[in-house]
């Protein structure tokens, strides 16, 4: 007996996950009453790199201008649309064991994130 269904090479099911290692192309947050865009007049130097394994996350950065720096980590989920963080590793202490909710947009290898204060668009270099 012969199957008359396929299944899609492994690398085509590989595009479809979050996982992989991202790099940030563009970004815009809403901070108090600033809006910060990259690239920007106000930041044009961000590296930022997300990680994310089949059950964590994780992303490092820096604006090597004005020597800042961040890491956080912790696990995830997401589903068709949405993709919510949830901190273990955080710079204030306060927020560990919080989330960020997200909306999504996954188009091979560039996803977009966003929420009520931020935009992130991301390119999979791996």
């Amino acid at each position: 007996m012969l199957s008359c269904t396929t299944q899609p090479p492994v690398e085509q099911e590989e595009k479809k996950s979050l996982e992989g290692v991202w790099e940030l192309v563009s970004g815009e947050w809403t901070m108090q009453d600033t809006i910060m865009t990259y690239p920007g007049p106000q930041t044009t130097d961000i590296r930022s790199f997300k990680f994310i394994t089949e059950k964590h996350w994780g992303v490092a950065g820096m604006i090597p201008s004005n020597e800042m720096n961040w890491g956080f980590a912790g696990t995830y989920r997401s589903t068709d649309d949405t993709y919510v963080e949830y901190f273990l590793i955080q710079k204030n202490l306060e927020n560990i064991g919080d989330s960020a909710v997200y909306k999504y947009k996954l188009d091979g290898d560039k996803w977009t994130i966003s929420s009520d204060w931020s935009k992130e668009e991301w390119k999979r270099i791996e």
